[in-house]
């Protein structure tokens, strides 16, 4: 009886499941040719089904955008006065905005990293005053502004193995929230670890506008 009984409610929860990645696979596929997305790869992350009582389900989706990474430049600039200030006025110039700033230096030479709301914009234009100017993609995570928030999607990366590469921050939201910058050995592998466990990425129109 009572064997036959959970035999039955497993077999349900197996049909339900089988429903709802049937459903996921349908959404996914006219998710990609909505946005453009190509490949294998899904947008549809994982699928988690709670039983309750009376019949009841609470089913659980967990989705990640393919393309959330985000163009970042960096310049590469003799360690002497000045260069920075010449890289922001340049900017200025052209009407382009600096949503964050990060600046790391030897003794010859340094790497400022920005992300600006035009970042093909800003290429051409340091380009065009002689600046060594190279655009990698990095991700950009949405934490709350508080002690710990950074510590847990550390705790999630390394979970997951995921190498980083460099880090930085920056006030989201005015002073709400705070935006993680990081550059991964694997950059869609720390996209699905941290949508796998609930953190926001961003893309680069939301960084745009709260810079702006």
């Amino acid at each position: 009886g009572g064997a036959g009984l959970r035999v039955r409610r497993q077999d349900k929860l197996d049909g339900l499941r089988r429903c709802l990645l049937y459903v996921a696979d349908t959404l996914t596929t006219h998710y990609k040719r909505l946005s453009g997305q190509k490949g294998e790869e899904s947008a549809f992350n994982a699928l988690a089904v709670y039983p309750r009582r009376r019949g009841v389900h609470f089913v659980r989706f967990l989705w990640y955008n393919t393309n959330m990474q985000i163009r970042q430049i960096s310049i590469f600039m003799p360690n002497r006065p000045g260069q920075l200030s010449q890289i922001c006025r340049a900017l200025s110039e052209s009407d382009i905005n600096i949503a964050t700033l990060s600046l790391a230096d030897t003794s010859d030479f340094g790497i400022v990293r920005l992300i600006v709301d035009d970042h093909e914009k800003a290429k051409e234009v340091l380009s065009r005053s002689g600046h060594a100017v190279t655009v990698s993609e990095v991700v950009a995570v949405c934490v709350p502004d508080r002690p710990g928030g950074m510590a847990g999607v550390l705790q999630c990366l390394d979970k997951a193995g995921v190498d980083i590469k460099y880090s930085y921050a920056f006030a989201f939201h005015k002073g709400e929230k705070a935006v993680l910058v990081f550059k991964f050995g694997d950059n869609a592998a720390a996209e699905r670890a941290l949508a796998k466990d609930g953190y926001v990425t961003l893309d680069e129109d939301q960084i745009g506008e709260n810079a702006r």
